[in-house]
């Protein structure tokens, strides 16, 4: 809703047209092309409030978001609808969460992804099962544990077409 502010800074949080109605999927397929997008991005009346950095970045990161494959487009489209339902708290430890994961060792980064890939083929409730199982606790530490399960909070759930593969079987 018009008027939050981003996690970790005074910035406010970039809106679209209709925020408290409609979501971000709807308002992006209600806009056609990414010309369409851009243009009712930059008449929306807190566009032109944000500093000419944020207003680049947003256009930006729109026309990224229309270069996508489908299905990363879709993924990244409820990542952030994901995100905007969190409570600014729960956004914060998120977002530091994510932080967290890429000052990690790139050897870890990789066990860590990897393990959000395999996780998110599982619903919530199984998710939070494999993660408090030996064989997790055995393969993460608290940390890393935390910052999956702070990551995975965001990642909708994408069943796998054969069904899930058993998660985190070679590691790597």
């Amino acid at each position: 809703s018009p008027g939050q502010h981003a996690a970790g800074g005074g910035q406010p949080r970039p809106q679209y047209p209709g925020a408290q109605q409609e979501h971000l999927n709807s308002w992006i397929q209600g806009h056609g092309n990414f010309t369409e997008q851009q243009k009712a991005l930059q008449s929306e009346p807190g566009f032109t409030r944000l500093p000419p950095q944020m207003q680049q970045r947003l256009v930006q990161r729109l026309h990224q978001i229309d270069t996508m494959p489908p299905e990363q487009r879709q993924r990244t489209l409820d990542r952030i609808e994901a995100m905007e339902r969190l409570s600014p708290e729960r956004r914060r430890e998120v977002v530091a969460s994510a932080q967290a994961l890429r000052s990690l060792p790139p050897d870890r980064q990789r066990m860590l992804k990897k393990a959000i890939r395999d996780l998110r083929e599982y619903p919530p409730q199984q998710r939070e099962a494999l993660m408090s199982s030996r064989q997790f606790e055995g393969q993460f530490n608290p940390q890393e544990r935390n910052i999956l399960g702070n990551v995975l909070a965001v990642e909708p759930y994408e069943p796998h077409a054969g069904g899930p593969e058993p998660p985190l079987q070679s590691g790597k």
